[in-house]
């Protein structure tokens, strides 16, 4: 398989509780079957907190993730989960896969 990453990627945060995000400045292979490009040093990494209303964008070709090994303790109370919006941008290329949203249920 072929990785083709999002030109841009985005997180907006509808809850305050949960894992933060980890963007790492590394850029995985294009080849899935490719592991050994995935090894290695990372130069750099940046965690966003999620913080209710807080919007993040970043380079969509860089590793991400939201680590739950990466909570602060007590800022999750049991039962609340992480609640997020992830908006990619391809430039050139539709993921397949991807439907429209039905019309139907944007009136709703």
């Amino acid at each position: 398989g072929v990785n083709v990453p999002p030109a841009v990627s985005t997180v907006t945060y509808l809850t305050s509780a949960g894992a933060p995000t980890l963007v790492l400045q590394h850029v995985p292979p294009f080849a899935c079957d490719n592991l050994e490009g995935v090894r290695g040093g990372v130069p750099a990494g940046w965690l966003s907190y999620p913080c209710r209303g807080k919007h993040i964008a970043f380079d969509g070709r860089l590793l991400h993730g939201a680590p739950r090994q990466l909570s602060r303790a007590g800022d999750t109370p049991a039962g609340y989960l992480r609640v997020s919006l992830l908006v990619n941008v391809w430039l050139g290329y539709k993921p397949m896969g991807v439907d429209l949203f039905p019309e139907e249920e944007l009136r709703a």
